[in-house]
């Protein structure tokens, strides 16, 4: 029993560093792009951006709490929902580390502190990540399948569109690769989505990343619009879905930390053409930093609320 103890203490411990060094390499990316937000920084754009923070925030506890009843669909443990948004929102600011794959890990700390199996957090984690792409891609394909599929040919050429694409579907079965052993191993984890509620939930959850995704897109165009770009009302759509698609290879690219450089890269690539490129390269750095103040925001109303808890 004490060894038990003194394991969760350890672990404990351990997240709390691994939170801290969290915070320093999200306070270094902000710093190091101190000069471009004090270039662009007038109070609209403030204002716009703080809201567009919120916004993305609550995006997070929302993902957080559907993830608890997710969670709770599989085991067959009565779960806090509370305490497992906690814990989600917490590990979320670990994908900021080097290896994108620190957040996912952290969410093991929910099997330790509930006495739950390790299996039945890794399925939830992965099916939730398979809903949220199926989510994003949905709105990649309804709202610019057209404009990609465009820009492609334009920019690199029939040949080398099909490489970038075979790359893509080689990169979608090399992650399905490296899960297969996993995926193996989660028959029950199935049985209980398809025979409980599961279904209903991963409905739910599906559609909310859909406008999740939608709704990211528009803020993302509202930011740029209020730094002065000229967006023709016709093209709000697809670059709302530029936007997505550009979260999905983000999200998906191994090693990436919270997909920075890869998300912004995309953005950049695919609207050089439709924003004036000025704009479009401060604007997809300071949405980075939109989105980090709203990763941390969540972060600190769970510390403030357990504050007042105790």
């Amino acid at each position: 029993m004490n060894k038990e103890i003194d394991k969760k203490n350890i672990i404990k411990i351990l997240g709390k560093v691994i939170m801290l060094i969290s915070f320093i390499f999200i306070f270094k990316r902000v710093y190091d792009n101190r000069t471009i937000i004090k270039d662009v920084m007038t109070i609209k754009v403030a204002i716009i951006s703080l809201l567009c923070a919120c916004l993305y925030g609550l995006f997070i506890w929302i993902s957080s709490r559907l993830y608890a009843k997710l969670l709770g669909s599989i085991t067959d443990k009565q779960l806090s929902d509370s305490d497992i948004s906690s814990a989600y929102i917490k590990a979320n600011l670990y994908k900021y580390l080097p290896g994108n794959v620190m957040h996912l890990i952290g969410r093991n700390q929910i099997a330790i502190d509930n006495d739950i199996s390790h299996t039945d957090v890794a399925f939830a984690t992965v099916y939730e990540m398979f809903l949220s792409c199926l989510g994003s891609l949905s709105v990649s394909v309804l709202f610019s399948f057209d404009f990609v599929v465009r820009w492609l040919k334009d920019n690199l050429g029939f040949v080398k569109m099909i490489i970038v694409l075979v790359i893509i579907l080689l990169l979608l079965i090399g992650i399905g690769y490296i899960f297969k052993d996993k995926i193996k191993g989660f028959g029950s984890n199935i049985k209980n989505i398809i025979n409980r509620n599961g279904i209903r939930i991963s409905l739910i959850i599906y559609i909310y990343y859909f406008f999740n995704q939608a709704i990211g897109g528009l803020a993302f165009i509202y930011i740029l619009k209020a730094m002065g770009a000229n967006i023709p009302y016709n093209m709000l759509l697809p670059i709302a879905g530029v936007y997505s698609f550009a979260w999905f290879i983000g999200f998906v690219t191994p090693g990436a930390p919270g997909g920075i450089g890869i998300r912004e890269t995309m953005l950049t690539l695919l609207l050089q053409n439709t924003i004036a490129p000025g704009i479009i390269a401060t604007g997809v750095i300071l949405n980075r930093l939109i989105t980090i103040l709203g990763d941390i925001i969540p972060y600190l109303y769970t510390i403030i609320r357990k504050g007042r808890d105790r």
